[in-house]
């Protein structure tokens, strides 16, 4: 699947017309507080998450899952980063990383 970029974004306008919430690059400008091992950290959205040239669908650079955000939004985005399966990965980035 094709990546839909910043300077591609009139292309979501289209790609996203049959979605309840269209995907918006200021989401990705959004940092999340995270846990890890004791220490709360600001995870930002844009450095784990792709808009797809798919309708409703973003991609995690991280777990490689694709997140469907056409009925939720955001908040679908935000919920797979406080995800088991994420935050897992996040504390291997880190630990690596000290």
């Amino acid at each position: 699947m094709d990546v839909i970029n910043l300077k591609d974004a009139h292309k979501v306008k289209e790609c996203d017309k049959s979605v309840k919430n269209k995907f918006n690059f200021k989401w990705l400008e959004k940092e999340i507080d995270v846990t890890i091992g004791g220490d709360t950290r600001k995870v930002s959205l844009g450095g784990d998450f792709v808009k797809l040239n798919c309708a409703g669908i973003a991609m995690c650079k991280l777990c490689h899952k694709q997140i469907n955000y056409g009925s939720r939004g955001c908040v679908a985005l935000e919920d797979h980063i406080k995800s088991s399966k994420h935050m897992d990965i996040l504390k291997q980035r880190y630990s690596n990383y000290r």
